[in-house]
């Protein structure tokens, strides 16, 4: 009979193996210092066999990807409320949560349990993906034992079984609440507001330039030049103590007051009390939860008791009091946010709608759309029941083309406007070509995992070698350190870390290495050729997937090496023709920033 294993220490998994003799399959999920250590053992454990991760992720990749969409677009039907949409899981999106990924996971050991009798090794410290191959194997009266190391009992049960996490949230926001600026105009329900609803980060302020919103740019400055009364309606994500005196300290194009301005006491007690009482009697689901027939009920619930037993469903319910209070106390014409199918976004249009139903919402496709951006695509129907705004401008027309054609949304939502966070220039720049390819950059983006999967391809193919410059640039909210720090690489000395403005990275560098950043596209508008990594993850993350020339792809270091000797080989005025289909396929994307496509944000 079939043995499945899951753990993530060798201790445990050799003395689990050797009161099971026979042929060993594995299958390693977590690229850590930690999951190295147990795979080099299995490499050494007689007639045990690696599983190929990428290959089988990638040649399932888009069939899972439509059924997830299917199921979730399903489920936000059958139990859609107010209290449901306060939940980040319901959004869709696999960097949220760990919901896709761990159901994508699981209905791979699934198949890999019924191909032979092979004991089946998984390497993983997912507690979540444990407990749902537990259920299952339970079910299908399959061997299971589970080595999964996890938190301490302690940390667990105040976690998960306590209301803890919303109690933490709310004396958090009071503080927040009590020194935050208070809204001072009378009342302003007959006006034509223009609100900015946005996340405030710590580079919002940089200094030196004032206020600079991350996902609208210069749209700020464009809008107190117009002559609209306007504000920003400010959620601060990180570092809320530092940003609440830059935002006290004025000077700013717009006023800028955070959520917590709108708020009274009433309300935070109130939005405490609704997320505690989730917290200790979740809510029911209706309707089966399979996909395929199978089920992944135990993640799903799962995924509901992180959720109401974290501060995030009082946070969300306090956002959504806020924009209540908002819309009573100005007349919003116009309220603009960054689009990402994302909770606080459903809030916001729950709450300005519930008081102000001719207000005009409008959402703002701010960065690139990768096939795995499941957020922004809906099950059939699901547009009916999800708080949508009234329109959503996108960077350009390649975008605002494919969510048309794959996005279930309703007809006439989107718009094209332009690109306000990217540096794009209407003209492709002429540039020397360089040859041979010296100077590489790599960009990173989206995910700590994408981070560990990157290093690991660029030492395969650059460690030892003396011919290449690998110049690495991590993403502003996510620490190259934090990486390196769990990442198993054996030299580190292959590459070097940008410190610099992106310009200069982009003037120096020969090609572009990226996983899923926006920054290959920059790259290309300056004639500057891109290879996209794929790193074998369960959804593709190219933003690209529609440019099939001046993009070539790699998925291991020798492939790598081999694309850069390809792109060597291309003739020079074939190059200069790739050059220019290159740069059509970004500014279809990327709409260049000018006064007409400023001006579509707020007429």
């Amino acid at each position: 009979m079939i043995s499945v294993i899951l753990c993530n220490r060798v201790g445990p998994l050799e003395q689990a193996l050797r009161n099971r003799p026979g042929p060993v399959r594995y299958l390693s999920l977590l690229q850590t210092r930690e999951g190295q250590t147990v795979r080099d053992f299995l490499a050494e454990w007689p007639g045990a066999d690696e599983l190929p991760k990428g290959a089988l992720f990638r040649e399932r990749s888009e069939s899972f990807r439509e059924k997830y969409i299917a199921f979730m677009g399903d489920l936000n039907i059958r139990n859609h409320s107010l209290n449901w949409w306060s939940m980040p899981f319901t959004n869709k999106n696999p960097l949220t949560t760990t919901l896709c990924r761990d159901t994508s996971s699981f209905l791979l050991i699934v198949s890999l349990v019924g191909e032979t009798d092979d004991t089946l090794v998984v390497v993983t410290d997912s507690q979540d993906l444990t407990a749902q191959v537990k259920d299952y194997c339970r079910k299908q009266s399959v061997d299971y034992l589970g080595l999964v190391s996890g938190p301490s009992p302690l940390r667990t049960l105040l976690k998960l079984h306590t209301p803890a996490g919303p109690i933490k949230a709310f004396f958090r926001t009071f503080v927040l609440f009590l020194a935050s600026p208070r809204f001072k105009r009378q009342t302003d329900t007959d006006g034509d507001w223009v609100v900015v609803s946005t996340l405030l980060h710590p580079g919002t302020f940089s200094v030196g330039a004032g206020f600079r919103d991350a996902y609208f740019g210069p749209l700020a400055d464009h809008i107190s030049q117009s002559g609209h009364k306007a504000l920003v309606f400010g959620i601060p994500a990180e570092q809320p103590w530092a940003q609440l005196k830059k935002v006290r300290s004025g000077g700013h194009p717009l006023a800028i007051y955070p959520v917590e301005s709108f708020l009274t006491l009433k309300d935070l007690v109130a939005s405490t009390w609704a997320a505690i009482k989730l917290a200790l009697r979740p809510m029911r689901l209706d309707g089966p939860i399979e996909i395929d027939g199978i089920d992944v009920g135990c993640l799903v619930k799962r995924s509901v008791n992180d959720a109401v037993h974290s501060g995030d469903v009082m946070l969300n319910l306090r956002l959504h009091r806020s924009a209540q209070n908002l819309a009573k106390t100005l007349g919003i014409a116009r309220c603009l946010y960054p689009y990402e199918n994302r909770s606080w976004e459903k809030m916001l249009v729950l709450g300005i709608r519930s008081v102000s139903p001719q207000a005009n919402l409008v959402g703002y496709q701010h960065t690139s759309v990768t096939k795995s951006h499941t957020n922004f695509i809906m099950g059939d129907k699901e547009n009916e029941v999800l708080p949508l705004p009234d329109t959503i401008l996108t960077t350009g027309e390649v975008v605002k083309s494919w969510l048309e054609e794959e996005g279930n949304y309703p007809s006439g939502i989107f718009k094209s406007a332009c690109a306000l966070r990217q540096q794009v220039s209407a003209q492709i720049t002429s540039r020397p070509r360089p040859q041979p390819l010296k100077n590489i950059f790599v960009p990173l983006a989206t995910s700590l995992q994408e981070y560990i999967d990157t290093m690991l391809l660029l030492e395969q193919a650059f460690a030892g070698r003396s011919e290449f410059n690998v110049r690495v640039r991590a993403h502003p909210i996510i620490p190259l350190e934090s990486a390196l720090s769990i990442t198993p690489l054996s030299d580190t000395r292959f590459f070097s870390v940008s410190n610099g403005p992106l310009a200069d990275d982009l003037d120096w560098a020969d090609v572009v290495l990226y996983a899923s950043s926006t920054v290959a596209m920059e790259g290309i508008s300056r004639g500057i050729p891109a290879v996209q990594l794929n790193l074998g993850e369960f959804l593709d993350t190219d933003p690209m997937t529609g440019l099939k020339e001046f993009k070539w792809s790699a998925h291991d270091g020798p492939s790598l090496l081999e694309v850069l000797r390809e792109i060597d080989a291309v003739p020079d005025d074939r190059f200069a023709e790739l050059q220019e289909t290159g740069g059509d396929y970004v500014r279809g994307y990327l709409h260049p920033v000018t006064a007409d496509a400023l001006d579509t944000f707020i007429s």
